[in-house]
């Protein structure tokens, strides 16, 4: 058996967000531009912000903050946050949980159900059969295992009450897992931090993902494509933004190739193999409410459906987004609208994304 472990790391970016130099030269009681940089939800949080004075450089980390405090309710391994206490009783009794946590999960699901479960906030159950995180351990799951746990995987399974505040996973062995989208959210919570400071040129940039309002130091910000099969850094095309979301998701960056076979970390709720549709995809939302998230949740979306699904359904329920996806084969393909140039890669066999 050959094996190709992953040359990325876990806190590597989807994207590669450029921020600029001029962070550090400023005059410290005039307007300038602020930067901080967080270690956040397994990744890397920075913002870049235009601020009238040094007093103002506080909402930056006051926005970190937020992003921390959101981390804290929504991630399944910190014991006592919502989602965790979620899944320590799938099948028994509502859990009560924060309006916020209950108004994402709402859209969540109803994300869940546009995309035709090709976004499943219900994946967490098939996690176990791709723990990358050593891959010279990694043993491809067999069907049998995946059919196995492939019914508790089903966002329709997730019963909310949102008068009484409550959520019940309806069967055990159940368990919810927001990271396809809970980092777009928190980038558009620290946003929404630096508005309420008055800031409104900024980037937050969360592992390569953004949320940015007007522009940075040199013209619209700028947000480099990594190449899915180059080292870190190497890019494709770069995104211009002055307000919105962007986000990439790709195949390169929790993965391993075992006898021509990648299995890597973003998995078809549908079939619980690793998803084929792309090495990776780029979506940028307009400005406006969620648009972070809404990036997060698509670009995690046409992975697993491919352009030719996913661009109509992106077109129907997103109106006024953009996409880009490189398909296993090197291919670049663009929505209407998409007008960053993205280079593809040379021809190519495909690798296979399961076992046939």
């Amino acid at each position: 058996m050959t094996r190709r472990a992953p040359g990325a790391v876990a806190l590597a970016a989807a994207a590669l967000v450029s921020l600029g130099v001029a962070a550090t030269a400023r005059a410290e009681d005039g307007p300038h531009f602020a930067q901080r940089v967080r270690g956040l939800m397994g990744t890397k949080f920075q913002i870049l912000a235009y601020v009238p004075d040094a007093a103002h450089e506080k909402a930056l980390d006051d926005a970190l903050e937020r992003v921390a405090e959101l981390e804290r309710w929504w991630s399944p391994w910190i014991e006592g946050s919502d989602v965790a206490r979620v899944d320590a009783d799938p099948g028994g009794e509502p859990v009560k949980v924060r309006p916020e946590t209950m108004a994402l999960l709402e859209r969540s699901v109803a994300s869940c159900k546009a995309t035709g479960r090709a976004f499943d906030p219900t994946f967490f159950a098939l996690s176990p059969l791709y723990d990358l995180r050593d891959p010279e351990k990694f043993v491809p799951p067999t069907d049998a295992a995946i059919a196995a746990v492939l019914p508790l995987v089903d966002c329709r399974k997730i019963e909310l009450d949102p008068k009484r505040g409550t959520v019940r996973l309806a069967k055990k062995g159940m368990g919810l897992h927001l990271g396809g989208n809970a980092k777009g959210t928190s980038l558009d919570e620290a946003a929404r931090v630096l508005e309420a400071a008055g800031i409104t040129r900024y980037v937050v940039d969360g592992g390569g993902d953004i949320t940015c309002r007007g522009e940075g130091p040199k013209g619209p910000w700028r947000v480099g494509i990594q190449n899915p099969r180059g080292p870190r850094g190497e890019t494709l095309g770069v995104v211009r933004s002055t307000g919105g979301g962007v986000a990439t998701s790709g195949d390169y960056e929790r993965f391993v190739v075992i006898d021509g076979v990648r299995y890597h970390h973003i998995v078809d709720p549908r079939t619980g193999k690793s998803a084929s549709g792309c090495m990776s995809a780029t979506v940028s939302v307009p400005e406006g409410p969620h648009a972070g998230e809404i990036a997060d949740t698509w670009a995690t979306t046409m992975c697993v459906l491919g352009p030719d699904k996913g661009f109509p359904l992106l077109a129907k329920h997103v109106p006024g987004a953009v996409a880009a996806i490189i398909t296993p084969d090197g291919q670049v393909h663009r929505s209407p609208g998409f007008d960053a140039e993205v280079r593809g890669l040379e021809a190519r066999a495909p690798e296979v994304h399961h076992a046939p």
